[in-house]
C-alpha cells in the first residue's frame, strides 16, 4: 500500500514537471520572438536617420553643405529661408568670381575652350589642385584628364567631360537643377546690354581709369605695333587719349593717357600706385595678375628719341641677361577672359567638334564692346547742337500747347 502511493506520487511529481518545462520553453521562444520583431522594428524606423549620417559621415561635408542634402532628402526643413540665402549666396556675382580665380595657369592648363573655367564655375566648382575641381555644395570631386589633342577620341571625350560639369554632382546637389546666371559667363553679349548696364560699364571703365592712370611712368609702354595688331585706327586712339586727358597734366601724358586708357578698355584694373616698387595689374573677370617688371615701361622711354627696338636686354656687371617684352593689353589674358572672347554658356548647346564650337564669333568680346561705347560717346560729345531760332522755337511752342488744350 505504501509503495503504490509513492509509486502515485512520483508519477504526479514527473507529470506536473513535463508542461512546467513545456510552458517555459514556449514562453522563451515567444519573448524571442518578440524580442527579435521590436529590435528590427527599430532598426527599421532609424534606417533614413542613419542613412543621412551616413552621406554626413562618408563625405565628409561641412555644416552648411550638410543642410542642403537635409533638404533635398526630406523635400522641406526647418529655416528654409536660411537654405535659399545659402543657395543665393552660391550664385551671387561675388561667389562666382572667387570660383573662377582658383582655376590658375600652374592648376589649369592646356584646357579648350569647351571646358573653361567659366563654365565650371557657372556651375558651381573650384579648383583644388591640378586638374581637379570641387563641388562648392555636395564636395563631388572630379578629376579632368583628357588625352592628346591628336588623338581620335579628343573631341568624343571633350563633350563627355562637359557633360560632366553639369552631371557629375551628387543627385541631391543643388546645382543639377539650377546653375548661376548666363550673365556672368557673358556679360557682355547684346541681350544684357540695357542702357542701365552700359551706363555701368562706363562708370567702372572710368573707375579702371583713374587707377591706373596713378601708375603714371610705371605704366606699360604700348608700341604702335601692337595698335596696328589690335585694329585700332588714330580715331580710336584719339578717343583713349581724350578719355584720359582730365586725369593728366604731365609733359609725357600722351603715352600715360593711351597706356592707362587701354589698358582700363582691355579690362585691367590695378590696386598699386607709381611708388609701388612692384607695380601688378588684374583682370577684372579672370583674376589673373600680371607683374609690369618683365615688360618695357614708359620710364624706360622718356629719354629715348626714337621708338624702342623690338627687344632690349638689360644688362648688368652682377645679373644675368634679362629679356623684356612689350605688353599686350589682349596677349596677356586668359584666352577664356569674356574681354578677349565670347564663350557659350552652360545653356548653349555645343556641336560635335572641337573647341571652335565652344565660341560665339558673331558675339563681340568685352573689350570691343567697350571701345565703341567710349568712340560712339565721344563722337556725340563732338558734334555740334544745332540752335533753333528763337522765333521758330516759340511758334512750335505754341503750337504744341495748342493741341494739348481741350475745347471749351
Amino acid at each position: 500500500m505504501e509503495a503504490s502511493s509513492s509509486a502515485l506520487s512520483v508519477e504526479n511529481i514527473q507529470s506536473a514537471i513535463r508542461p512546467c518545462k513545456s510552458v517555459v520553453d514556449q514562453v522563451k521562444s515567444t519573448l524571442g520572438f518578440l524580442l527579435t520583431s521590436a529590435v528590427s522594428s527599430i532598426k527599421n524606423e532609424a534606417n533614413e536617420e542613419d542613412e543621412k549620417e551616413n552621406i554626413k559621415t562618408n563625405t565628409s561635408l561641412s555644416q552648411d553643405e550638410s543642410l542642403n542634402i537635409s533638404a533635398n532628402l526630406n523635400g522641406s526643413v526647418d529655416g528654409s529661408p536660411k537654405m535659399i540665402l545659402k543657395s543665393d549666396k552660391l550664385r551671387s556675382k561675388e561667389a562666382f568670381k572667387e570660383r573662377v580665380k582658383s582655376f590658375t595657369l600652374q592648376n589649369w592648363y592646356g584646357k579648350p575652350l569647351l571646358l573653361n573655367p567659366m563654365l565650371y564655375a557657372q556651375c558651381g566648382w573650384y579648383c583644388v589642385g591640378e586638374d581637379m575641381v570641387k563641388c562648392s555644395s555636395c564636395g563631388t570631386v572630379q578629376y579632368v584628364h583628357l588625352p592628346w589633342p591628336n588623338a581620335e577620341n579628343y573631341d568624343d571625350q571633350c563633350l563627355k567631360t562637359r557633360a560632366e560639369i553639369l552631371d557629375g554632382h551628387m543627385n541631391v546637389c543643388s546645382w543639377l537643377s539650377r546653375y548661376c546666371d548666363d550673365s556672368l559667363v557673358i556679360p557682355f553679349h547684346p541681350r544684357y546690354s540695357t542702357i542701365e548696364d552700359q551706363s555701368l560699364m562706363m562708370y567702372q571703365f572710368k573707375q579702371r581709369l583713374e587707377k591706373l592712370w596713378q601708375l603714371k611712368e610705371s605704366l606699360p609702354l604700348i608700341t604702335q605695333e601692337i595698335l596696328g595688331e589690335m585694329g585700332l585706327s588714330s580715331e580710336d586712339v584719339k578717343c583713349f587719349k581724350e578719355a584720359a586727358e582730365s586725369l593728366s597734366e604731365d609733359v609725357f601724358k600722351n603715352s600715360i593717357n593711351l597706356s592707362s586708357a587701354l589698358l582700363a578698355v582691355c579690362g585691367w584694373d590695378t590696386e598699386c600706385t607709381c611708388d609701388s616698387p612692384n607695380p601688378v595689374i588684374y583682370c577684372t573677370a579672370s583674376g589673373r595678375f600680371v607683374g609690369l617688371w618683365n615688360f618695357h615701361l614708359i620710364e624706360n622711354d622718356l629719354d629715348k628719341d626714337a621708338d624702342a627696338p623690338d627687344a632690349k636686354k638689360l644688362k648688368t656687371e652682377d645679373m644675368p641677361v634679362i629679356e623684356k617684352r612689350y605688353f599686350h593689353p589682349l596677349d596677356q589674358h586668359h584666352v577664356w577672359s569674356p574681354w578677349v572672347v565670347t564663350v557659350k554658356p552652360m545653356s548653349a548647346q555645343v556641336s560635335d567638334g572641337a573647341a571652335a564650337s565652344a565660341v560665339q564669333n558673331d558675339v563681340a568680346p568685352g573689350w570691343k564692346v567697350l571701345k565703341k561705347l567710349i568712340c560712339d560717346m565721344g563722337m556725340v560729345k563732338s558734334k555740334p547742337m544745332l540752335k533753333t531760332p528763337p522765333r521758330t522755337a516759340i511758334k512750335q511752342a505754341r503750337q504744341i500747347l495748342n493741341g494739348w488744350s481741350s475745347p471749351m
